[in-house]
């Protein structure tokens, strides 16, 4: 007769390949529940290191597993038969239940019915050195059985669970390094999109200009008078909004707000600081060197731009205040805090 191999199941159930390997070796019962008992009933695998296992008259390692159909009350057992249940489950289910009645049985069956030994024959593991075992105490030694086969699942059952969360959260800190990754280029390429656009509007721009300049000296002959010297630059606080519109392009708020946001409030608070101190040297310098000051601004496209409509202008290596004028700050500020409210 084939022996059924348990060593998949008893490793999923937590024991080593040591342990497994030494029980198939010297347990006599190599059913499952058999293999368990004998793999605790030893926990101390060394004694047996080199040893093979007892034969003959020899005594033997694991007495060989009996059927517990003499520890089964049978006539509640031909019930059982009669709707359809198996020898081993009834009998199984009727020795773990205590013989008391088909209900509890039955109960026991419903509970039981999705364990994968649940149509395994169950054997009755009896040392013939000790006392037979009674009814009673073969019932609880296999209740017993049951308890350390569901906890060994259990317990492989939670580690899984464990492994499972490492590699959901291991794989979601993936993603989101990936989502930042891609977030950068496509910020990068925004970048590009808007510089590539003003090198085209600015070409397209010295076009129009020349046309512009060639048909006015057509028609004014002697008396043609440059555009430039006739053309009005756009105000500053329109040239902040200017560059407020560009920097949403290349920082989309529903992507950027944040750093919208802080640059935005760092040129402000440059600017309210000016307007409280009017006469205060130290507000009206900026050293570009500084980390803090560079993060928030200098690095944000657009943000130097700002602060330059505002009447900053680069020196050696530091933002100098050129032009003050406390309208237009006051007036950058009013436009700046309208930004601010729309991302928040």
């Amino acid at each position: 007769m084939e022996v059924e191999d348990h060593t998949p199941t008893l490793l999923d159930m937590g024991f080593t390949q040591e342990q497994v390997t030494v029980a198939l070796k010297h347990s006599e019962n190599k059913s499952l529940d058999g293999l368990v008992t004998w793999i605790t009933d030893h926990p101390n695998l060394e004694e047996f290191a080199g040893k093979e296992p007892a034969t003959g008259t020899e005594m033997q390692t694991e007495p060989q597993g009996k059927p517990i159909s003499g520890l089964v009350n049978q006539e509640l057992a031909a019930g059982l038969e009669g709707m359809g249940y198996s020898k081993n489950v009834r009998e199984k289910a009727l020795l773990m239940t205590g013989n008391a009645s088909v209900e509890g049985a039955l109960e026991w069956i419903e509970s039981n019915k999705t364990a994968p030994d649940f149509e395994e024959e169950m054997l009755m593991v009896q040392d013939e050195s000790k006392p037979k075992l009674t009814a009673e105490e073969a019932a609880e030694r296999a209740k017993e059985l049951q308890i350390r086969l569901r906890e060994a699942r259990k317990k492989k059952d939670a580690e899984e669970e464990l492994e499972r969360e490492r590699n959901r959260i291991s794989g979601g800190k993936a993603l989101t390094e990936t989502k930042r990754i891609m977030d950068e280029q496509q910020r990068k390429r925004d970048i590009e999109t808007v510089m590539r656009e003003k090198q085209e509007d600015a070409v397209a721009h010295d076009k129009i200009m020349e046309q512009l300049e060639r048909d006015r000296k057509e028609r004014f002959g002697d008396k043609y008078v440059p555009l430039a010297q006739v053309t009005k630059e756009k105000p500053p606080i329109e040239q902040v909004q200017f560059g407020i519109n560009q920097m949403r392009k290349v920082y989309p708020p529903f992507s950027y707000g944040d750093q919208l946001k802080t640059c935005w409030n760092t040129v402000k608070t440059v600017c309210g600081n000016i307007l409280k101190n009017p006469d205060e040297p130290k507000f009206q310098t900026i050293n570009l060197s500084n980390p803090n000051f560079k993060a928030r601004v200098i690095d944000i496209v657009g943000g130097q731009y700002l602060l330059q409509q505002v009447g900053f202008v680069e020196e050696n290596g530091h933002l100098i205040l050129k032009k003050k004028d406390l309208k237009l700050l006051q007036d950058a500020i009013a436009l700046l805090e309208k930004e601010i409210a729309l991302i928040s």
